[in-house]
């Protein structure tokens, strides 16, 4: 998962508007959702609105819970089946990223420089790690809830923490681009990273010893977000304008879509690793056969840069978070 690369590309009058909208109490943010009627076209569900630009969303294993993190500073947590937020918590830095650990305990978010560790049930701070000394760009947490990766483009590291000790257990800085994604396997064993500016490559890292594996060839365009298809076999990138899909094992390239969509920007996965939804700065989601590169769905709503995408445990649905201030949901399958 990658956020903060694209939240500086966005204008700084954006920024400004979405951190200054008033709140009445600090857990009064503006969080509805609202149901949208169907018509020919595939439409959202329901929406979440926000006082911020969605930076970055995650959902909790048991699909009850989704976080929201937006420009104006906030995390969100929301009760799925009531639709209603259980609890909104203030930082005085901007989340770019978060994540939710496996047994559904634990979120991460990157804020700045730092890595602040909240308990999901209630929103307080329990902890927080300190390492990095330029902001950083994507977390992801190990599916063993032990472990969390960093990555930051400013200072070129790789970094990864002990959860419960709060330390930092190594620093990667050899064969380390300006990595601005990262993903972990869904066994834990290996994590992958996806680079910009001069490196644009995709690299492969054993996340126990911790030690580089291999670096894919040169991409035609920055890697603006990589993922592991659940099942392990697959891994996935938006490489810009191109939607490309590797052999896990082999590392052979199996799948190469030109022109998917302008500016491919964030991805997800959906839990039985056949399909992918893909996000443009215009507002636009596509669905694809991981398998044979079909266009399945386009799901059009947002306004703007969509910036962070989330598929429920079950598939059911889908979460896009946007520029828009906006989390659209999607019904995918009945």
């Amino acid at each position: 998962m990658r956020r903060k690369f694209l939240i500086a590309l966005l204008a700084g009058a954006s920024l400004v508007a979405a951190s200054i909208v008033p709140l009445s109490t600090s857990r009064a943010i503006a969080t509805t959702l609202t149901p949208i009627a169907q018509s020919g076209k595939q439409a959202p569900v329901g929406e979440l609105k926000f006082t911020g630009i969605i930076t970055s969303i995650a959902i909790s294993p048991d699909g009850q819970t989704l976080v929201v993190a937006s420009g104006d500073g906030k995390i969100t947590a929301i009760a799925l089946d009531e639709s209603q937020p259980i609890y909104t918590e203030s930082f005085v830095g901007k989340p770019d990223a978060v994540d939710v650990s496996a047994d559904g305990e634990i979120i991460a978010a990157a804020i700045g420089e730092e890595i602040v560790l909240l308990r999901l049930e209630d929103g307080d701070t329990i902890g927080t790690l300190r390492g990095h000394v330029s902001d950083i760009s994507a977390i992801a947490i190990a599916p063993d809830n032990q472990t969390l990766v960093s990555v930051s483009s400013g200072d070129r590291t790789i970094r990864l923490w002990d959860l419960e000790g709060e330390s930092e257990i190594e620093v990667l800085g050899e064969n380390v681009g300006s990595e601005i994604t990262v993903a972990y396997s869904p066994d834990g064993q290996f994590f992958v990273t996806g680079s910009i500016a001069e490196d644009r490559t995709i690299k492969l890292w054993d996340a126990k010893t911790p030690q580089w594996i291999k670096t894919s060839s040169q991409q035609p365009g920055f890697i603006y977000d990589v993922a592991i298809t659940p099942d392990g076999q697959k891994i996935v990138a938006a490489v810009r304008n191109f939607l490309k899909v590797w052999d896990f094992i082999g590392g052979e390239e199996l799948l190469s879509l030109k022109g998917a969509q302008l500016d491919l920007n964030a991805i997800a996965i959906s839990p039985d690793s056949r399909v992918v939804a893909t996000a443009t700065k215009e507002g636009t989601i596509k669905l694809w056969n991981i398998a044979t590169g079909q266009l399945l769905q386009t799901l059009s709503g947002h306004r703007g840069w969509v910036l962070s995408l989330v598929f429920s445990p079950d598939g059911r649905y889908l979460y896009s978070g946007a520029e828009d201030k906006i989390v659209k949901i999607w019904q995918i399958a009945p």
